[in-house]
């Protein structure tokens, strides 16, 4: 285990491999530990961290901490805290906000980004989803039990604070990021599992006009957690979109997506 202190608490995180630095950030159902296919994945090319948000996994359990924006907070100064001076970055639901917001507020320190199952706009029916039943509950429900790393997976989530998870599915339930990508430069990949029942994947009509370095990804056989559901596919396109030199050129492969934007 390894951690740093920030703001007098710990933050927890594991990092695997060398290269340039790739930061995954995890959503409102885990920790850092669902991460670890894509870690072992990328390993061979890429410096993978993942950390423990304020309130879950193993870091600091403090409610002054959990505004979405002490969130964001977190990031820059981990990466400082470690001499990151640049990196990728993959968040997942609650992580995808996070590292939307520290993109377009960092575009200099953030060199890639895609997030996976970013509740995009405003729904005032999350919060419900995200409280009313335990991560362990929803877990049951969203991912294979038969996994090998199912109870590891499981014992990370109970771990979250339900006021981290209240405040985070508040804040995120009437946000809506559109005009933050119509601001983006950084190359940027929005994928969705099209079978997601947590967070409501956006028709095209909301994403209509996007800028020529966004690319949309939807992956037909998964529901919220593609890294685990379509784990070769899903590394595969991380693979790719991180090692193209012109992510405008990236060709998204048919059998991944249904549709593309």
């Amino acid at each position: 285990m390894s951690a740093v202190t920030l703001k007098d608490e710990l933050v927890h995180y594991e990092v695997f491999g060398r290269g340039p630095a790739l930061i995954l950030i995890h959503g409102w159902l885990g920790s850092w530990r669902y991460w670890i296919p894509t870690m072992q994945q990328l390993s061979a090319s890429y410096r993978t961290y993942a950390l423990d948000l304020w309130g879950f996994g193993d870091s600091g359990k403090r409610p002054s901490l959990y505004q979405f924006e002490q969130q964001v907070g977190l990031v820059r100064q981990f990466m400082e805290s470690l001499g990151i001076t640049k990196a990728a970055f993959v968040g997942h639901a609650l992580g995808a906000a996070v590292s939307l917001r520290f993109a377009v507020e960092n575009p200099n320190l953030t060199a890639r980004l895609m997030t996976v199952s970013l509740p995009l706009v405003g729904d005032s029916g999350l919060i419900q989803r995200v409280t009313s039943t335990s991560p362990s509950a929803w877990l049951e429900r969203l991912v294979d039990k038969n996994r090998p790393d199912y109870q590891a997976i499981n014992e990370e989530a109970t771990k979250a604070d339900p006021e981290a998870l209240r405040v985070s599915a508040e804040a995120l339930s009437i946000q809506d990021w559109r005009p933050a990508l119509s601001n983006l430069k950084t190359p940027y990949v929005l994928a969705h599992g099209e079978q997601d029942p947590l967070v409501n994947v956006p028709e095209d009509s909301l994403l209509n006009g996007l800028n020529s370095n966004i690319h949309r990804v939807l992956l037909n056989d998964s529901r919220h957690f593609p890294m685990l559901d379509e784990a070769a596919t899903f590394n595969r396109l991380l693979a790719d979109f991180l090692g193209a030199e012109d992510v405008s050129q990236l060709q998204l492969k048919k059998h991944w997506v249904r549709r593309v934007r």
